[in-house]
């Protein structure tokens, strides 16, 4: 699929996505500022709930115990997962959009879908590292109080359970700073009230201790929500910068560390400022993009590098690994290629077709626009939207074709002329098969299925006339095991792209009514044939 403009130069005269430094941070705070206050009520009333579900029973057994429990603590991993799926993960999804909106709003086709983009793994991935730090710093911080208290012998069990309880989901400091508190505020009740009741004096200290708790809570909830928030934030506008390359709409990039622009930025974080890194390469700091450390508020800008862009980014047929001959009964004497006789014996291929392919391929070939091409990257290949290419603007919903390169009396006219329009029915009748998140983990799981006996595949393809099945095998496992039709893996590392040309080609081969290829898919492949069944129900 074609998705490439050159960037504009707007910072330090060089082409960077985005407005310069204090736009691309003014972006990002402008997100915290409307997002924070709601991911900081979800965590002190999830932090609430949890205290009021460990029972006073559990809070003893881990004091006498020196320690909380495991069934405890699993319990815990079970809550914070169960809470970052719940709540956390819409908020990551909400702000992973919101940081692709720089490129999205210069690219208005570009597509960005988080489920199937860069960003995703790496969400997942801290998702299931921030259940990991975030509950085992809630158990040392509750040992911590533990023996804290401990210490003290003129507490009894039901005492500590009261004073530990409402500790629950802050971290070490804050338990021990906590309980200091409460000694204080006790110490300093008996002190002003000589003759009091000592459990008068327990009793004002617990209530301080619990609205400092309370306090502490807000605290924490704001350090957390600002840094995953501004965590999904980058990571969405750095995997949007990303699945932009793949889609061709810019080439190789640096980025930069942009370090907020107030007082308020740390010394680390401001010898930083402007420190440029390649893509995948961590910066100074270790890190691969902001934040650096809790509540940070650094962002990163995208400079592409000039004349690196050289992916045109067509919907393209597979490539033929043995001639067809067929495309020779379209070249005129002159040597040209003859578009019009070509169509007018597809428009005849059309009539012995079923009935669904024939309607349905009619309707797409009655709209679409043929072009001839120079690319050398392309033989047949569908272009969705307008576009420049190499100082060249290509209209989109196009079929293009490239009658000079090498390989093109290698290819079939019906054949490919099917795939192609495959691609425009895709794109143009609302099934747009690249954001089905179903169809493409039904495609993930196919590769399992593949690699177990990779030979029964191999052997099977090479009966495969038309090439169709052969690539959506190459798609399958990312051209790892070479077939007679098939794309280069570069291709398939694309977002979008296994799931674009399964659907073309499938449709392709019902198109051709080849029932053996189709049995054989069906019964290899049920998860991701029912899914494609699905798009026309």
């Amino acid at each position: 699929m074609i998705r490439f403009t050159k960037a504009k130069a707007v910072r330090k005269a060089k082409p960077q996505i985005g407005g310069g430094k204090k736009n691309t941070l003014h972006k990002l705070y402008s997100f915290l500022n409307t997002a924070e206050p709601e991911a900081i009520q979800f965590l002190v009333s999830f932090w609430n709930t949890q205290a009021r579900g460990v029972t006073y029973a559990e809070l003893r057994e881990a004091y006498l115990a020196g320690e909380i429990t495991p069934q405890l603590y699993q319990r815990w991993t079970e809550d914070y997962s169960r809470f970052i799926q719940k709540q956390l993960a819409p908020l990551w999804d909400q702000a992973m959009r919101a940081g692709a909106a720089e490129v999205s709003a210069k690219y208005p086709h570009f597509v960005y879908e988080p489920s199937i983009g860069a960003a995703m793994g790496f969400i997942k991935a801290h998702g299931a590292e921030l259940v990991t730090n975030i509950t085992e710093e809630q158990r040392r911080a509750l040992n911590a109080i533990i023996s804290h208290v401990s210490g003290y012998t003129s507490i009894t069990p039901d005492e500590a359970a009261r004073i530990i309880r409402p500790t629950v989901g802050l971290t070490v400091g804050q338990t021990l700073a906590n309980a200091r508190h409460r000694q204080a505020v006790e110490a300093a009740y008996l002190k002003a009230h000589p003759k009091c009741n000592p459990k008068a004096a327990k009793r004002k200290a617990e209530e301080s201790a619990a609205r400092y708790a309370g306090r502490q809570h807000r605290y924490r909830a704001q350090n957390i929500a600002r840094t995953e928030l501004a965590f999904a934030y980058n990571a969405g506008h750095y995997g949007a910068t990303k699945d932009a390359q793949a889609q061709g709409y810019i080439g190789d990039c640096v980025k930069v560390w942009l370090t907020a622009y107030d007082e308020r930025v740390c010394p680390i974080c401001s010898q930083m400022d402007d420190e440029k890194r390649n893509m995948d390469e961590p910066f100074s700091n270790g890190k691969l993009l902001p934040p650096a450390h809790p509540s940070c508020r650094c962002a990163v800008a995208y400079e592409e590098i000039p004349g690196t862009n050289l992916n045109p980014g067509m919907d393209s047929a597979p490539q033929q690994g043995v001639p067809s001959g067929a495309m020779g009964d379209y070249i005129r004497t002159d040597g040209s290629f003859d578009l019009d006789t070509a169509l007018a014996d597809y428009e005849k291929f059309l009539q012995s077709v079923p009935e669904k392919n024939r309607i349905l391929l009619q309707a797409a070939l009655d709209g679409a626009t043929f072009e001839r091409t120079d690319l050398e990257l392309i033989v047949f290949g569908y272009l969705p939207f307008d576009r420049m290419i190499r100082g060249k603007m290509y209209s989109g919903d196009t079929v293009y074709y490239n009658s000079g390169h090498p390989k093109f009396f290698m290819y079939d006219f019906l054949t490919a002329m099917t795939h192609e329009l495959g691609h425009r029915i895709d794109n143009t009748m609302f099934i747009q098969s690249w954001k089905n998140a179903v169809f493409s983990n039904a495609i993930v799981n196919a590769r399992t299925v593949m690699d177990v006996e990779p030979q029964k595949f191999l052997a099977f393809a090479k009966s495969d006339s038309y090439g169709f099945l052969s690539d959506i095998l190459s798609a399958i496992c990312e051209d790892d095991y070479r077939f007679d039709a098939f794309h280069e893996k570069t291709y398939w590392l694309i977002s979008g792209n296994k799931e674009k040309e399964i659907f073309a080609n499938l449709f392709s081969l019902e198109t051709q009514g080849d029932e053996t290829s189709l049995r054989f898919f069906r019964e290899n492949f049920p998860e991701i044939w029912s899914e494609y069944s699905a798009f026309w129900n």
